[in-house]
C-alpha cells in the first residue's frame, strides 16, 4: 500500500512552493517535474557544509581489501576515519565519498561502495528512527547511472529500504515489492538535495526535497519485516559491474548527515549541533540580508506589539533592536526573539497569504511566530513559517533602508532576499 504524505516539516534543507504532486500508477509512483536529467558526467563538488559532518557513530566500508587491492574482501573499518581517496572532508567540513566501479566488493555484494554504516541498531515497529541526509551526487557510473545513497539495512544480508539516485531520479525501493517509490526527478548533477527514510510504527517513509518541492512516499506493507533489528546506512553504493574501467565509478558529497533513534545518533529528526536541533548558533545574532547586506531591524526600537519589522543599516554599537535569537521549541521550529523587545517575529495576522507582513508581537507560541531556520549550502539561512509555510523575505528584494518584512514561497537559491547571515 502506497500512502502519499504531504509537506512534511521536518527537513533541513530549503523548500519553497509548496508540496510536489505525486500520482499513483501501477508499479511506480509519478515523480514530481524537475529541470531536467542529470547526465553520467562528473561536475564540481557540492559546496562546502557549514558545520563539519561527524563520523561519530559511523563505521566505514572502503572498496579496497586488506592489502589495498580489490580482489579481496572490501574492509570495513570501525570507528570510520577518513580513507582517502575513498573518503575525505573538505576544509568547510563536507564530506566526499568515491567508490570505483571495479573496487573490491563487501561479502556477497555485487557491486564496489565507500559507505557508512551505522553500528547503532532499532527494531523496525517499535518507536521512530530515521536517515536524514543533505546530498550531491557529483558523478554517476557509466552503466547503470545509478548509486545507493542510503538504506535502512535488517541484521544478514537480505537488504530492506533503500534510496536510489539515477540519473537525476530519486526513489524508494522495499524488497520484495514490485514498485519504485518515485519521489523526484530532473534532479541534476552537482546539486543539493536532501532525502531521508524514516522508520515509524509499521511504516516506513521516503522522503526528497529539492528546489522548492517536498515528496513524500509511505511504505505500509511491510510486515515480513517488522521485529526485525536494523540499522543505517549512507553512502556510495554504486550499481555499476566491477570489470569496468577505473575511472568508472560514483561520488557523493555529504553537506549534514544525521541518523536519529539509535544509540550514538541524535534524538530525533533535523538533530544535531546548535540551536536545538537546527544548526543554527545559539544567543543573539544580527541577521544579515544576502541581497541588501542591510540587517533585520525592529523599526525605531519599538517594544510595542505590531511594531514593522524591517531592514536598516547594521549597527556596529546599540544594537539591541536588530539582535535576534532562536529558541527551540519543537519539530526544528522556534521563536525568533528580539533582544530589545522580548518578543516575537510573527506573521501580522496568522495569515498564510504571500505578501502578509511581518512584525513583532508578545510571545504567544502560535505557529505564525515559529519559524525553522533551513541552512544553506553557503552557510546563510532561510526561516520558514511553520504556520504557512513560507519564507521570511525582505519584500521587493531592494537595498533601501526601512523595507519592512513579509512571508514569500521559499526560493532555492543563495544571496537574495530570504537569506540571512547570523553574524
Amino acid at each position: 500500500m502506497i500512502r502519499q504524505v504531504c509537506s512534511r516539516p521536518r527537513l533541513s534543507l530549503v523548500l519553497a512552493g509548496g508540496t510536489a504532486a505525486l500520482l499513483a500508477s501501477a508499479g511506480t509512483v509519478a515523480a514530481a517535474p524537475g529541470p531536467g536529467p542529470g547526465s553520467a558526467s562528473a561536475r564540481p563538488l557540492a559546496a562546502a557544509a557549514a558545520d563539519p559532518v561527524s563520523l561519530s557513530g559511523w563505521n566505514l566500508a572502503v572498496p579496497v581489501d586488506s592489502s589495498g587491492g580489490t580482489s579481496g574482501d572490501a574492509m570495513t573499518i570501525s570507528p570510520a576515519t577518513l580513507y582517502p581517496p575513498y573518503l575525505t572532508q573538505d576544509s568547510g567540513g563536507a564530506l566526499h565519498l568515491w567508490a570505483p566501479a571495479n573496487g573490491a566488493r563487501l561479502g556477497i555484494s555485487l557491486h564496489a561502495r565507500t559507505e557508512l554504516r551505522g553500528p547503532g541498531t532499532f527494531v523496525l515497529g517499535q518507536g521512530s528512527a530515521g536517515l536524514e541526509e543533505t546530498a550531491a551526487v557529483t558523478q554517476l557510473p557509466d552503466n547503470s547511472h545509478d548509486i545507493i545513497i542510503g538504506q535502512m539495512f535488517p541484521t544478514g544480508t537480505t537488504p530492506f529500504a533503500m534510496l536510489h539516485y539515477q540519473s537525476g531520479k530519486v526513489y524508494g525501493y522495499i524488497h520484495g515489492q514490485s514498485q519504485e517509490y518515485v519521489l523526484m526527478s530532473g534532479i541534476p548533477l552537482g546539486a543539493t538535495f536532501q532525502d531521508s527514510i524514516e522508520a515509524n510504527g509499521d511504516t516506513v517513509t521516503f522522503s526528497v526535497t529539492y528546489n522548492g518541492q517536498t515528496s513524500s512516499l509511505d511504505a505500509t506493507n511491510i510486515d515480513s519485516f517488522i521485529g526485525d533489528t536494523m540499522h543505517f546506512q549512507a553512502g556510495d553504493y554504486q550499481q555499476d559491474l566491477s570489470d569496468n574501467p577505473s575511472t568508472d565509478g560514483g561520488a557523493v558529497t555529504f553537506s549534514a548527515l544525521d541518523q536519529y533513534g539509535v544509540p550514538g545518533g541524535s534524538s530525533g529528526p533535523g538533530g544535531g549541533g546548535g540551536g536545538g536541533g537546527t544548526g543554527f548558533p545559539t544567543g543573539y545574532h544580527q541577521l544579515v540580508v544576502q541581497n541588501s547586506g542591510l540587517c533585520a531591524d525592529v523599526n525605531n526600537n519599538s517594544t510595542a506589539d505590531n511594531a514593522v519589522i524591517d531592514q536598516w543599516t547594521c549597527k556596529t554599537s546599540g544594537t539591541a533592536n536588530q539582535e535576534f535569537q532562536f529558541v527551540p521549541v519543537a519539530n526544528g521550529y522556534g521563536e525568533l526573539q528580539n533582544e530589545n523587545s522580548g518578543s516575537d517575529v510573527v506573521v501580522q495576522g496568522a495569515s498564510t497569504a504571500q505578501g502578509a507582513k511581518v512584525v513583532q508581537y508578545t510571545q504567544n507560541g502560535s505557529a505564525n511566530g515559529l519559524w525553522r531556520p533551513i541552512r544553506q549550502s553557503d552557510g546563510t539561512w532561510q526561516f520558514q513559517n511553520q504556520n504557512s509555510g513560507l519564507c521570511l523575505d525582505q519584500a521587493g528584494a531592494v537595498s533601501t533602508v526601512g523595507v519592512q518584512f513579509d512571508q514569500w514561497p521559499c526560493k532555492s537559491g543563495t544571496g537574495d532576499n530570504q537569506d540571512f547571515a547570523a553574524q
